[in-house]
């Protein structure tokens, strides 16, 4: 009998425990940043694990360096001439910095900053023209 209410329990308590909503999903603060990219300077670029962020450059890209190469990760397709797609693949808060070559010779320096996934709404650039 004890195994009977024992199984009714168990199943009770699975069953109340699959009516739980989860909790809802935090979204980044998702921005595209439109910036002149001056040689001179270093442009900061916020990135987040699970988010590609795109840097649209006015020229063809000859070459893209990255300092870390453990915690991001760098793309660029020949088909895609003038996109370079980076991302964190880190979890925990890193920051590098990444050199992008144009055909021409020009070359823009950015600092990448993730927070990792301790701040959920922390801002995230999709987008870096």
């Amino acid at each position: 009998m004890k195994i009977c209410w024992i199984f009714v329990y168990l199943i009770t308590m699975t069953y109340a425990l699959a009516q739980v909503d989860p909790p809802p999903k935090v979204l980044p603060d998702a921005r595209i940043v439109s910036l002149t990219l001056d040689t001179q300077h270093v442009t900061v670029l916020h990135l987040r694990p699970g988010y590609v962020s795109s840097v649209r450059v006015p020229e063809d890209v000859n070459s893209v360096v990255l300092g870390n190469t453990g915690a991001f990760k760098a793309e660029h397709s020949d088909a895609e001439p003038r996109l370079v797609f980076l991302k964190p693949t880190a979890s925990s808060p890193c920051e590098t910095n990444a050199l992008i070559t144009s055909k021409t010779g020009h070359e823009i320096s950015l600092h990448l900053v993730s927070t990792g996934n301790s701040n959920p709404r922390g801002a995230v650039d999709f987008v870096l023209e």
